[in-house]
């Protein structure tokens, strides 16, 4: 008989046991007993759900797709007056630097004002003379590049160790990406390539001018034009 009995009172504890581990989460606070509605059990801890609310702030930024270029110095000129000078030519200025701000991938084209450079004072300021030529082609005029890391690809024409490659035309107009890998046609030569966008990318560009003995003297203007477009 007290077996019975004892294997009795073992079932009613393990039941009482399991039924408080399913209870509603109870706490005592100043002497009285408090029931907390709905808990959260995880394993054989109860945590009580909290109570909140939210406000929301609906947020729009508009973002244009904006480049810009900027050189550092401009109006460079060089002056042609011994024999060391027409055979070898001469650094036209000091390189300059193009400081670009893009959000955007860019390439950036290079080409001069007009196939040929304007021309006034000619002869050292005399009138021509018969056989005078002073129609110089922008050819005379070569171009070397370089990029910083993240700025972009020199072509090889105009990069490398010592590349000089001689200027195309630019022409004004629509610009065209032509097949997503460049600026198409029309804007003279691509001179760089996939420059990544950041605000604080640059390339540097120095000029020489190589006119041999062939053009009468006198002052040749002309103006290269650089364009930074986005991809």
């Amino acid at each position: 008989m007290k077996k019975i009995v004892l294997s009795a009172a073992v079932v009613f504890a393990a039941f009482a046991a399991q039924a408080q581990l399913h209870n509603p989460l109870q706490t005592t606070i100043g002497g009285t007993m408090h029931q907390d509605a709905h808990p959260v059990f995880f394993g054989s801890h109860a945590i009580t759900n909290g109570v909140w609310v939210t406000s929301t702030d609906h947020i729009t930024l508009n973002l244009w797709d904006v480049i810009t270029i900027t050189p550092i110095t401009d109006n460079d000129a060089a002056t042609f007056d011994d024999q060391a000078d027409y055979n070898s030519g001469l650094q036209v200025g000091s390189p300059n630097t193009y400081a670009i701000q893009s959000n955007r991938v860019y390439d950036v084209t290079v080409g001069t004002s007009a196939s040929t450079f304007s021309v006034s004072n000619t002869d050292n300021f005399n009138m021509y003379s018969e056989g005078d030529n002073a129609t110089m082609p922008a050819s005379v005029l070569k171009l070397h590049a370089t990029a910083p890391a993240g700025s972009g690809s020199v072509q090889s024409m105009f990069g490398g160790s010592s590349n000089y490659g001689s200027l195309a035309v630019y022409t004004a107009g629509t610009y065209s990406l032509g097949n997503g890998d460049g600026p198409g046609t029309g804007h003279g030569a691509l001179l760089i390539s996939d420059g990544q966008p950041g605000g604080s990318r640059s390339f540097t560009s120095t000029l020489r001018a190589e006119p041999g003995w062939n053009y009468v003297g006198g002052t040749y203007t002309i103006d290269v034009v650089y364009t930074a477009a986005q991809e």
